[in-house]
């Protein structure tokens, strides 16, 4: 890119540019890159809108040596946005640099991007953390995380053959399946209303709402099965039902709570 130009990429160009096993390589690449000490990675700034809007923005930057690439993405989240104006709740911008000048080069959608980027952690962690034979997959909540972390499982791990689909919307539910069949037309699809029931059997739980309380906290959890939470609260409380617990960002999960708890307790 010649200095002093940005090239501009809107989502729909995003999308012919990235697929989802390439989203899926990269982030796994990512993740070990980060693991090693490869990347510089600062826990993200939170910037809560409470009590004015309920929502927050974060500024994530990060720097990757090996690829000598710089950037910032800025994801807002207002969870009322799609009843409330039809807009997603989670939308992103990307900016990157010239990590030597530090001057910009591309400004891009990151909403897409973003939700393939979570959606594709999701998929590395069954990958291996789950049961190498895990064939049944539960996801809670039918939107935009809940499909892209079912996709990125379901090309990570080659063994699933059911997928349980839970949520308060029905019509989320059939159009999750009508897409999700499209492309994985071999697994098995299922709605269920009952969370309880949607994960007992299963080997892989994934849960990925909006909801503003905890979900899985009251659920009984199988032995061996493994639950991954995209957007569930991580209680004390929610953690002590496991034998392990793992994260991929420890400070800013530690950040994060802390916060939580600063705005409880205020």
């Amino acid at each position: 890119m010649e200095t002093g130009k940005i090239l501009f990429l809107n989502e729909r160009e995003v999308k012919t540019l990235l697929t989802p096993q390439k989203v899926l390589d990269l982030v796994e690449i990512s993740l070990a890159d980060f693991a090693k000490g490869d990347s510089v990675n600062p826990v993200k700034l939170h910037l809560p809108m409470y009590p004015d809007y309920d929502g927050y923005i974060n500024s994530m930057p990060s720097y990757i040596r090996k690829m000598n690439i710089a950037g910032v993405k800025l994801v807002s989240v207002y969870n009322y946005n799609t009843v409330k104006y039809g807009l997603s709740s989670t939308m992103g911008t990307i900016i990157l640099y010239h990590p030597e000048t530090g001057i910009p080069f591309s400004i891009m959608d990151g909403t897409y991007i973003t939700a393939m980027r979570t959606g594709a952690v999701v998929g590395v962690t069954a990958k291996y953390l789950a049961k190498k034979n895990s064939e049944v997959l539960t996801i809670i909540g039918a939107g935009a995380q809940g499909f892209t972390s079912f996709v990125m499982v379901a090309i990570a791990m080659d063994t699933i053959k059911e997928v349980r689909i839970v949520d308060i919307n029905p019509e989320a539910q059939k159009l999750f399946i009508e897409k999700a069949s499209r492309q994985f037309p071999k697994i098995k699809y299922i709605e269920i209303s009952d969370i309880q029931s949607a994960c007992t059997g299963s080997d892989i739980v994934v849960s990925a709402t909006t909801a503003g309380k905890p979900l899985l906290l009251d659920i009984a959890i199988d032995k061996g099965t493994t639950v991954i939470g995209v957007s569930e609260k991580l209680t004390r409380e929610f953690i002590g039902k496991f034998d392990k617990f793992i994260v991929d960002f420890a400070e800013c999960l530690m950040e994060r709570q802390n916060q939580m708890e600063d705005m409880q307790q205020s």
